[in-house]
C-alpha cells in the first residue's frame, strides 16, 4: 500500500491551494507532500467548523451561563496547523527562488 492510499480527498479550495503551492514549489519527496497535504485537510477541518459556528453562534448557554462554543479551540488548532505548513511552504518556495536565481 502506498502512502496516497490512507489520504483524505481535499476539497476544490484545498486543490486550488495545492496546485498552486506545486507549481511554485519543487516538491519531489514524500514528507513534503505528506506535510502539504495533512496542513491542506487541516484548512479542510478549520471550514467545516467554521460553517458549524456560522449555524451555531461562538458561545453557547450552559445552566443560564454564557461560554465560549467548545469547538472554537478545534478551529483556532486547524487554523495554526494550516499556517504553519503555509508559513513551511513559503519558505520553501523563497528558498527555491533565490536557488534559481544563482548563476
Amino acid at each position: 500500500m502506498g502512502v496516497g492510499e490512507h489520504m483524505r480527498s481535499l476539497s476544490v479550495e484545498a486543490e486550488k491551494i495545492k496546485s498552486d503551492i506545486l507549481s511554485e514549489c519543487k516538491i519531489s519527496n514524500t514528507v513534503d507532500r505528506l506535510i502539504l497535504h495533512t496542513g491542506l485537510e487541516a484548512l479542510a477541518d478549520m471550514r467545516r467548523i467554521e460553517r458549524i459556528l456560522e449555524r451555531n453562534g461562538l458561545t453557547i448557554g450552559d445552566r443560564e451561563q454564557m461560554r465560549a462554543h467548545p469547538l472554537l479551540p478545534l478551529l483556532r488548532d486547524f487554523r495554526e496547523q494550516f499556517l504553519t505548513v503555509l508559513k513551511t511552504f513559503s519558505e520553501i518556495i523563497g528558498k527555491n527562488k533565490k536557488d534559481d536565481n544563482i548563476i
